[in-house]
């Protein structure tokens, strides 16, 4: 994580208590009735959480929907179930869906290529271009590593026509279907194929096909709609040590891939259809067919590891993590973006689904939550995840920070190569982002970003010949970057920028001088 987390602020923890009947409460295990809302507050405190709202759905009822904590740290405005949230990629579940109802009703099939309803589709490997399918964009199977080229278009002013011209350039590390890599990407080209295969925008076409009819009448489904709403949770993260709430991101660019919001009362319609064969309200919403299409698994994540208990094997079908656990199916997905951490999940055998969603990108209590009442349905013993989760967390946060600081004791004033800072100022380019601009500060070199305006770094020479890259807003991270000249004696620096969003390095080569 990117900072050491400060000592924990107390926080309002105000929520609706759920009303149970004597028949929901001798079904329901105690966790939920006895102790749910004490959980949950104590973890806002320890997380330092600002709020969160959290839906369970048993069967083709909703036994929990409810908020608990505010919508921004400071606040009073209490947190509901009817609180909007920014959901990042469970977003990718309704469009693969969508694209499978696009296959039912015989308007095209998973299996067509890419290139059938997007002719400018166009890959660094020709061939991949030619034989990528709609399933391989919904599935990962492009090739890419995981996160690969996400900084191009998350938070910038890149249009579609540059991610187009981006990809073609991008050289994917595998070979088509040779190795699962979570790729953003792939469902920004299946939101442009639902445009063209339907004859509206993808928008549209989930809104009509899945939304309306689920009755999910509080979800958006772009970010920019989120300036005109009431009851919005403000997304926070950590900056220089200090949680901080920010500006609804507008992602709208990838928005088949992050962009939606919605609530825990909208997402508990989305389970019960999701539970129930496609069905909501007594009407079949989704055909049963679609709704085993979409689980049906189609790449290989890997071997998975529980921290206690039994699971084997993770896949992914059509905008759906899919694994073993305790030998029951668990059907998932999990959302991030700055500001908001979610998870949707469904145990179709058991006939449970859970929502949990939070306003702050600093905590793995949405993941620990899930387990905790997954746990519960199923008898098994009580494990506090939620604990045992923050200890790794905090761990991870201080040893971060430690690397950071034993960074920083280890700059210099000289600069790599024996140059001066003014050598080092001037135009550099990459072929995939652009150009960015290093400008000589009595703070060291400062570096301004062609498509990230919000973005700025500060760069200082170290000992060992590199740069100590520290960003700024903080939450882009601190890195070390490698520094030197390319075979035809062109200075270069290999940028690195958050963990989180884009696992790669962008080599920029230095083009002219101020």
């Amino acid at each position: 994580m990117r900072n050491k987390l400060l000592p924990f602020i107390c926080l309002a923890a105000l929520a609706v208590v759920p009303q149970f009947s004597a028949a929901q409460s001798s079904t329901l295990p105690a966790f939920i009735t006895d102790s749910l809302d004490g959980y949950i507050n104590r973890a806002l405190v320890e997380w330092n959480i600002p709020g969160a709202a959290v839906a369970i759905v048993k069967g083709d009822h909703v036994v929990v929907s409810k908020g608990y904590g505010v919508t921004e740290a400071g606040g009073t405005q209490p947190v509901d179930a009817h609180t909007l949230f920014m959901i990042a990629s469970n977003v990718k579940a309704f469009t693969g869906t969508t694209m499978a109802m696009l296959e039912y009703d015989s308007l095209c099939s998973l299996s067509d290529k890419v290139t059938k309803w997007l002719p400018e589709f166009s890959l660094y490997d020709p061939a991949t271009t030619r034989q990528a399918t709609l399933r391989d964009l919904l599935a990962h199977n492009l090739g890419y590593s995981t996160f690969q080229g996400d900084w191009l278009y998350f938070y910038s002013t890149l249009r579609p026509e540059d991610i187009y011209a981006s990809y073609a350039l991008m050289k994917p590390p595998y070979g088509i279907r040779e190795k699962y890599g979570y790729s953003n990407i792939g469902y920004f080209f299946a939101g442009e194929c639902i445009r063209n295969i339907s004859g509206m925008g993808w928008e549209t076409c989930l809104q009509r096909k899945i939304l309306d009819p689920l009755e999910m009448d509080r979800t958006l489904l772009t970010s920019k709609d989120l300036a005109s709403q009431r009851n919005v949770a403000w997304g926070h993260t950590l900056e220089n040590g200090a949680m901080k709430k920010f500006p609804h991101t507008n992602i709208d660019l990838i928005g088949a891939a992050a962009g939606m919001s919605s609530t825990a009362n909208d997402l508990s319609h989305w389970l019960i259809a999701q539970l129930n064969e496609g069905t909501f309200g007594g009407a079949r919403v989704i055909p049963a067919a679609v709704i085993e299409k979409t689980r049906t698994p189609v790449t290989l994540i890997g071997r998975n590891q529980h921290i206690y208990n039994s699971t084997h094997y993770e896949l992914y079908g059509l905008g759906w993590s899919l694994e073993d656990y305790e030998g029951k199916e668990v059907v998932s997905h999990s959302g991030g973006i700055w500001g908001f951490v979610s998870s949707v999940s469904f145990m179709p055998e058991l006939g449970l689904g859970i929502v949990i969603l939070t306003n702050t990108d600093e905590n793995w209590f949405y993941e620990a939550l899930k387990w905790e009442i997954t746990d519960a349905f199923l008898g098994l013993p009580y494990r506090n995840y939620s604990g045992e989760y923050l200890k790794i967390f905090r761990n991870r946060a201080d040893a971060k920070a430690l690397t950071e600081s034993r960074w920083l004791e280890a700059t210099t004033d000289t600069f790599p190569g024996g140059l001066t800072a003014k050598e080092y100022s001037g135009t550099w380019s990459n072929d995939l982002y652009g150009k960015i601009e290093i400008t000589a500060t009595q703070e060291g070199l400062q570096v301004t970003y062609e498509h990230h305006p919000g973005m700025r770094s500060v760069l200082k020479p170290m000992r060992d010949g590199s740069f100590l890259c520290v960003h700024s807003p903080s939450r882009w991270g601190t890195f070390r970057l490698e520094t030197g000249k390319d075979p035809e004696g062109r200075l270069y620096i290999d940028f690195r920028v958050a963990d989180r969003l884009d696992r790669g390095t962008y080599r920029f080569g230095k083009v002219t001088a101020f």
